[in-house]
């Protein structure tokens, strides 16, 4: 008998169901950071912010930053601030 060491389409969509489900939380939770925004406190992000290419590109950073060191949200846009200087 043949054994298909490929994954099953119904596991590998429910993974990709997973990450997505993750990200949409992150991006709401950077949203909540990045409403309350004070140029005070994250002025790098607050001026990358002003326009749709710039808050994509500060999401997509902190999003990777977050999966990659297990970081809340609000340490990784920290850790990224002092970076960015």
């Amino acid at each position: 008998m043949y054994y298909s060491t490929k994954i099953p389409l119904n596991k590998l969509s429910s993974k990709v169901m997973v990450q997505n489900d993750i990200k949409t939380i992150l991006r709401l939770r950077i949203k909540e950071v990045f409403d309350t925004c004070k140029s005070s406190t994250y002025p790098n992000f607050c001026r990358l912010i002003q326009t749709k290419e710039g808050y994509l590109k500060a999401e997509t950073m902190i999003i990777d930053y977050v999966i990659k060191n297990t970081l809340p949200v609000s340490t990784a846009i920290a850790q990224l601030e002092s970076e960015l200087e």
